[in-house]
């Protein structure tokens, strides 16, 4: 992989830090075929269109006991944002 398309979508990285983090990161990994995702990197800036955002929340539902709507990543496209708003929804 070229080093520009390794950073795009890439802040420096921050370890997720939550056990939801460290799962949703992990998901996240596999859809996008990353191997590691930080609680700062952009599910769209790293590769997600809206096929793979199905495809992340069909896996997040299936295997985390929260349910997460399309929008909600579309809103809250980063592991920490998005795990911040399902762990106040709990």
């Amino acid at each position: 992989m070229a080093r520009a398309e390794s950073q795009r979508g890439r802040r420096k990285y921050a370890e997720p830090e939550t056990e939801l983090e460290r799962k949703l990161a992990a998901i996240w990994g596999d859809v996008l075929g990353h191997e590691r995702i930080g609680r700062d990197d952009a599910f769209f800036e790293l590769g997600g269109n809206s096929l793979r955002a199905a495809q992340l929340v069909a896996r997040i539902n299936g295997s985390l006991p929260i349910r997460v709507a399309v929008h909600q990543l579309y809103d809250h496209p980063t592991v920490g944002r998005l795990a911040k708003v399902l762990e106040a929804s709990r």
